[in-house]
């Protein structure tokens, strides 16, 4: 459910006039960084619902179900091997109908503080040695952290650009 928040706030001619501390200049960049905290709050309180499992759908499965086949079978690391599992559920997931496929760009890695440096690890580009070593999701995803990501969880949110957006998670317990 999508929530409304507006604020008024009225400044007379004065008030600006005698603003000598400059008090009202940077309203609008406190207002919009305000919005996108309001914004990030929500995201996050979505993604964690439900223990991690998000919102209840309206077909009765939690946001992240195995009904939707978007959620790992077990909790799990941030590795090449998930990653590509990741990958291969959001490529061949299907539209609404349950038949077509609906394939999803993998776009973004979300994280919280304690998964960053696994993430980056994971994403970072190695001059490697042998064909085996070479890193397939070097410059394939980008990495964004969620300070009030507080577990193990991430998740791997598709290019809205190519197709509706669908999300990955995994829980690492």
């Amino acid at each position: 459910k999508i929530g409304t928040y507006a604020g008024i706030f009225s400044l007379t001619r004065q008030a600006i006039i005698n603003d000598d501390l400059d008090a009202f200049g940077d309203w609008a960049r406190k207002m919009a960084l305000a919005a996108a905290e309001t914004e990030a709050a929500q995201l996050v309180g979505l993604l964690t619902a439900a223990s991690g499992a998000g919102p209840t759908m309206s077909d009765g499965n939690a946001l992240f179900s195995v009904a939707h086949s978007n959620l790992a079978a077990s909790p799990t690391a941030i590795t090449t091997d998930t990653l590509s599992d990741a990958r291969i559920a959001m490529r061949t997931q299907t539209g609404i109908d349950g038949r077509s496929l609906a394939p999803v760009v993998p776009k973004t890695l979300l994280v919280g503080p304690k998964k960053e440096t696994e993430a980056e690890k994971i994403l970072s580009s190695l001059s490697a040695t042998t064909a085996d070593d070479v890193n397939t999701f070097a410059g394939k995803l980008g990495l964004e952290v969620e300070p009030r990501l507080s577990g193990n969880q991430w998740f791997v949110f598709g290019d809205a650009a190519f197709a509706p957006v669908i999300e990955y998670s995994y829980l690492n317990g």
